[in-house]
This record gives C-alpha cells, structure tokens and sequence, in this order.
C-alpha cells in the first residue's frame, strides 16, 4: 500500500489516488491461516472436539463483515490439513504457501 503527502502528488497523480481509494472489487480472495500447536493445545486442553468446532465454524467467519463496498463476504473452500506427527511433518508454511492465491496486476478502468 503507497502513502503519499499532499505536497508530493501532481494533480493527476492525486486524482488517480482518490478515484482508486474508492474502488469495488468484485471478486477477492481471503485467506484465513489457522494453526493448532499440539503442546499447547494439551496445556489448554483444546481437544478434537474442540477443532472439529472450529472447522464447522470457519465457513462463518466473513459472514458478519459486510460493508457498503463488500456485501456479500462468504467462503468457497476451506482447507483443513493436519500433520502426521505432532513435531510436524514439514514446515507450516510449506502447506500453507501452495495454497495461498498470488496477488493479480491491478488494472485501472477509466
């Protein structure tokens, strides 16, 4: 995300900021990482009760986050991926990354 100050822009270049701070995007993806550490989910107490809770719930999450430019927040997919062992089976992100959709070029329509 870019800041400016008011004295760095040109005029153009402050018209261009401000048509493009109040935008609708039709379409995003989100994406709502969640890890459960298995040390400390035994301190706590959180079981697997407790996670199938949670997963029921995911699907609700965006739900109430609706706002004038985003009407309409629900979830398509949810992935759920668990470890072998509870040392891990490889690196957290290692999961997580492949699954993380990449930013696309932002196009400005006049």
């Amino acid at each position: 995300m870019e800041t400016y100050s008011r004295n760095e822009l040109t005029e153009v270049e402050a018209l261009r900021v401000i048509r493009e701070a109040y935008r609708i995007i039709l379409h995003g993806v989100y994406t709502l990482p969640y890890f459960v550490n298995p040390t400390a989910a035994r301190k706590t107490g959180c079981t697997d009760v407790d996670i199938e809770l949670l997963k029921q719930l995911i699907p609700y999450a965006y739900a109430h986050t609706a706002s004038y430019l985003r009407p309409m927040v629900t979830i398509r997919h949810a992935w759920h991926i668990e470890h072998k062992s509870p040392l891990g089976s490889c690196p957290d992100f290692a999961l997580i990354d492949p699954l993380t959709p990449e930013g696309v070029p932002h196009v400005v329509r006049g």
